[in-house]
């Protein structure tokens, strides 16, 4: 299901920055006495500080890496309400913290009803797209999806809603139109246990999970900057930005440092955010000439680096023009600057003995390093790492276990067969009949996107199956990769498919990977029926040889039919398209052709 088209109620789209979340905080009186918009906002006036103190403990440690936490009094469809918006930039956790922290306010106080989205929409619904109601559109879904007391509430259709679908007509739903509901008829809400754990599952485990998004590095600084890292340590992620967005008129300074010259030089270990660490540690930069690095094969450049690149960020920082969340930032850093320039400014600076005394954590960098084999165990949701009550919550996802995935990659091949097989298609591939009527005029009210549901549980024709291996094979072809080794591929091929270069090399090497993990996970059997070697790279050898069967007929088919489909992926060159689309509604996504036509041309050559 696609949510990117999703609105955000009665706020403009045009008016979100991209990689921003907006949060709603609605006061949603019980009493059926009628309450004014003025005494609804005096009582969020009175409610705010209390809001803010109970987040206080998850916050104050937090870097952020743009905007912080933050709530105002404002109006939304002419309802007072609390309103904030953070801008995350790159650091999705800040996204997903956000809504750890509106799920604890709706448990703190129970009276309150939160809507969160961000520039994709509803995206606590995409989180769950595979269990949601199927009415639950898009075009529907503005204003349905609230936080209350800590679960997830969804506002459904009125009776005119639902006879509007069944015609094509669908609207979403204003903002004054939920709370009404909200203030009514909260006991009609719909509570699905299902898209609820799917849509909070990424903070499951916070907040003991958010130590996990941090990382501790040493660095080697100027005394002074030692001083602001650590008495104002959430300037971090804004010095990093600077330093990442410099220009090269910026960059100037850096080749006088009047600020922060690099003398007197200390060691400290810093707290970055994995991802503030990582933008750091990949910009290459050369040393402007006021420093002087040791070696690289030195132990002492790695903190080094890293501690000129955070004094030059912070040169940028404090000699910029700045916008509004950077200048607050900048303006606390020269306030510590400013008052180190006085008569008693070395007594203001920060000892040895000091220094020593602080926190000094040095974490592994193992993380920066992927361990391909382990990522694709973990998207199968085989890996074999055992992970404390403060990993990252992605990959324990019970929706990734081992067994449910070995049922869609089965479901995966299955579709592609089913697909091929089904005669009951009509023109253009539509299907006509009692079942689409049926369906088409049913009530949806209650059912839940299944897509087991949808598909026909009538006999198949069994002998036009799907042949693994030869499937298999065309796509070897299509990325022109030899096919596996025959006892019959005459001596001069094999040698001259040895020939080729790496990148084939490492194609084949992937290729035999992943037929490799389908075997594993059950979705391909070597043993299978018909997909015998002489059905593979023997087929036209051996195919005279015997006297041709319907099986043959079929199966000649249906490799037709899948070379077409991936001779149309390759013209498509990884973009959109309709064979990739419809392999993609099927939950197949091919990897995109990065080959060279020479390449290419050449193994076919060799082919001949």
């Amino acid at each position: 299901m696609d949510f990117a088209s999703l609105g955000l109620g009665s706020l403009p789209r045009q008016s979100l920055v991209e990689d921003t979340v907006d949060y709603y905080i609605h006061l949603v009186p019980t009493s059926t006495a009628a309450v004014s918009q003025n005494d609804v906002k005096s009582e969020l006036e009175k409610l705010l500080p209390d809001i803010l103190k109970a987040i206080k403990p998850f916050t104050d440690d937090f870097i952020w890496q743009r905007d912080e936490f933050k709530l105002t009094i404002a109006e939304n469809d002419a309802i007072a309400c609390l309103h904030g918006r953070i801008e995350f930039g790159e650091s999705i956790d800040d996204e997903w913290f956000t809504v750890f922290l509106l799920r604890e306010i709706s448990k703190l106080f129970p009276q309150l009803w939160i809507r969160v989205a961000d520039t994709d929409g509803e995206f606590l619904l995409i989180e769950a797209a595979h269990a949601l109601p199927k009415w639950l559109s898009p075009e529907v879904a503005d204003n349905r999806v609230w936080i209350s007391n800590g679960a997830l509430r969804i506002i459904p259709r009125s009776k005119d809603e639902r006879a509007a679908a069944k015609t094509g007509q669908l609207s979403s739903l204003r903002a004054k139109d939920a709370i009404r509901f909200l203030e009514k008829f909260q006991a009609d809400l719909l509570h699905i246990q299902l898209v609820e754990e799917e849509a909070f599952y990424r903070i499951s485990n916070y907040p003991a999970a958010l130590n996990d998004h941090f990382h501790y590095a040493r660095v080697t600084v100027p005394r002074t900057v030692a001083k602001i890292l650590h008495e104002r340590p959430k300037l971090i992620s804004t010095i990093v930005e600077v330093f990442c967005l410099r220009d090269p008129v910026q960059l100037k300074i850096c080749n006088t440092m009047p600020t922060f010259p690099p003398r007197d030089p200390v060691e400290m270990s810093v707290r970055f955010t994995k991802i503030t660490y990582a933008q750091l540690k990949q910009q290459v930069f050369r040393p402007p000439r006021p420093f002087i690095l040791p070696g690289k094969e030195s132990p002492q450049f790695p903190a080094s680096e890293l501690g000129m690149k955070l004094t030059c960020g912070l040169e940028l920082l404090v000699s910029g023009n700045r916008n509004k969340t950077e200048g607050r930032l900048a303006a606390e850093a020269k306030t510590i600057v400013d008052s180190l320039n006085g008569a008693s400014a070395a007594s203001l600076l920060p000892s040895d003995e000091d220094i020593k005394s602080w926190n000094h954590q040095v974490d592994s960098e193992d993380w920066l390093d992927v361990d391909y084999e382990e990522f694709e165990a973990n998207m199968a949701g085989t890996s074999t790492r055992t992970q404390g009550p403060s990993s990252a919550p992605f990959f324990e996802k019970p929706a990734f276990s081992d067994k449910e995935q070995q049922d869609k990659l089965k479901k995966m091949v299955e579709n592609f067969e089913k697909f091929m097989n089904d005669d009951s298609a009509g023109y253009g591939g539509v299907r006509f009949g009692q079942h689409h009527d049926d369906r088409f005029n049913s009530d949806d009210d209650d059912d839940i996107s299944d897509d087991e549901g949808d598909i026909s549980t009538d006999e198949e024709d069994k002998d036009a199956s799907f042949d693994e291996r030869e499937f298999s094979k065309m796509m070897r072809e299509m990325m022109g990769l030899p096919a596996e080794s025959n006892p019959h591929t005459p001596p001069n091929e094999e040698e001259e498919i040895s020939d080729d270069d790496e990148d084939e090399q490492s194609i084949r090497q992937t290729m035999a990977k992943m037929e490799q993990e389908l075997v594993a996970a059950g979705a391909l059997d070597p043993n299978r029926p018909g997909a015998s070697v002489d059905e593979g790279r023997g087929r036209t050898k051996h195919k005279q040889q015997r006297p041709p069967r319907s099986h043959d007929l079929d199966a000649e088919l249906n490799y037709e039919i899948a070379r077409n489909m991936l001779e149309s992926l390759k013209a498509q060159g990884g973009d959109a398209g309709p064979a990739a689309n419809m392999l993609r509604s099927m939950g197949m996504v091919m990897p995109r052709d990065e080959g060279e036509d020479e390449a290419e041309d050449e193994v076919s050559e060799k082919r001949k």
